[in-house]
């Protein structure tokens, strides 16, 4: 039977006799594991997000490259400092780079 339990993945559990303490502590833990649960499921879809642009990431640098003529390690260090100045992330500038095909100019 824990076996069962177990596979079922339960958020709580309760134990007879119910009494109120019981079943306070099971509604305690299940709204717990419901709210740690969405936020894992949160932090996997920004995790799968950044994954996903790493390619665009890849592209940008690889046209900073070609266009600037440096070398990888510059070419990502010209796109983080240029991200910074912007308050951009990567990704946001990296897609900006790959659609106009160069570096945006700084704003100031």
């Amino acid at each position: 039977r824990l076996k069962l339990v177990f596979e079922l993945d339960p958020a709580s559990f309760l134990i007879k006799p119910l009494r109120s303490a019981g079943i306070y502590a099971a509604l305690v833990m299940a709204f717990e594991r419901n709210e740690r649960t969405g936020e894992l499921k949160q932090q996997i879809l920004k995790l799968e997000q950044r994954l996903r642009s790493r390619r665009v990431v890849l592209a940008a640098v690889l046209q900073v490259m070609h266009s600037h003529a440096l070398a990888e390690p510059a070419a990502f260090a010209l796109i983080r400092r240029t991200a910074m100045e912007q308050r951009k992330t990567i990704e946001e500038l990296s897609a900006e780079i790959t659609a106009r095909g160069m570096l945006p100019r700084a704003v100031g």
